[in-house]
């Protein structure tokens, strides 16, 4: 397996997991924490975020632009990190 095929595994494994757990979940089980003080809603919020840092962090390392790549620093100013 490629490297490139071995990430595209791991990301559909965590995608797969994530929805496995959560697929029977009503709207208290949303409200209640899920990870420390996060609740399900915060925590998918979270991953949605995350998610779109990465394949932003992807499109400019296929463009050769490294110039992009985010700070912690960076992360927390675009509210990502500081919303929770």
């Amino acid at each position: 397996m490629s490297s490139d095929a071995g990430v595209l595994t791991q990301y559909d494994d965590g995608v797969v997991a994530i929805g496995r757990v959560v697929e029977q979940w009503d709207d208290e089980q949303w409200s209640r924490p899920a990870c420390g003080d996060w609740s399900g809603t915060d925590l998918a919020g979270h991953l949605v975020t995350v998610i779109g840092w990465y394949h932003s962090w992807l499109d400019c390392a296929l463009a050769g632009d490294a110039s992009s790549f985010m700070t912690g620093q960076s992360l927390i100013l675009d509210g990502g990190l500081s919303a929770h």
